[in-house]
């Protein structure tokens, strides 16, 4: 199916939905920013003169300690409470998509399944990260040509050489690592649609739906910008 037609379609299952739709992802922007800085809002508060001084007083272990479990409690949340959140998200668009009945309470869905949800989305993130780096490796290595001849005067013909190599590697591996992230596009529908379904179990049914169909959905995804 071309992209026009997967537009339209998605246009009219979506039809009278907009403001819905616009909630739901501003809702979720807010969840990411709010949790996503979670620790970052910890790490600023243990930072402070006067409660760092006031915890070393009394035990400076007790400080660094306090201050090593708000961080690793502050991640666990995040991650819990993005993942459970994004679920749900998936959740209610799954359902507006095939004209099902979609109440907003499916935005909470992701909380019932918690430690399913929390998972798949760390999983995804790890995953995510690990093929980023693999891809990114030539990127890295022009780079590290590009910097070698920079600073020992080459000709400016063999230094832009090696900075054009840097820029297609690097944007290379990111549009690589975008398409093969793609395989695993439909995870998030499997666990919502089946909550007996382990996470590694909806990341292997999605590789399995999603073979030969990862460069379409990319490029199905780059053409709304």
């Amino acid at each position: 199916m071309k992209n026009g037609k997967i537009k339209g379609n998605a246009k009219w299952l979506l039809a009278g939905n907009g403001f819905a739709c616009a909630l739901a992802v501003f809702a979720y922007i807010a969840v990411l920013f709010a949790f996503g800085n979670l620790a970052r809002v910890i790490n600023l508060i243990f930072s402070q003169n006067s409660v760092q001084n006031t915890l070393t007083d009394i035990d400076p272990l007790l400080y660094s300690g306090l201050r090593l479990l708000s961080s690793f409690a502050s991640l666990t949340i995040s991650v819990f409470a993005i993942g459970a959140f994004r679920i749900g998200l998936d959740a209610w668009f799954w359902k507006r998509s095939t004209r099902e009945y979609a109440p907003y309470h499916l935005f909470f869905k992701g909380f019932l399944l918690f430690g399913k949800s929390a998972w798949l989305w760390l999983s995804l993130k790890i995953i995510n990260t690990a093929v980023l780096i693999v891809f990114l490796i030539p990127a890295a290595a022009f780079g590290s040509v590009f910097y070698y001849l920079a600073v020992n005067d080459f000709s400016i013909y063999t230094v832009l050489a090696a900075a054009a190599g840097t820029i297609l590697s690097f944007t290379g591996g990111i549009l690589f690592s975008w398409t093969f992230m793609q395989k695993f596009a439909l995870s998030t529908y499997f666990i919502t649609e089946n909550p007996l379904m382990s996470a590694w179990s909806a990341i292997r049914e999605s590789t399995i739906y999603m073979a030969g169909n990862e460069r379409k959905l990319m490029l199905h995804k780059l053409s709304f910008y």
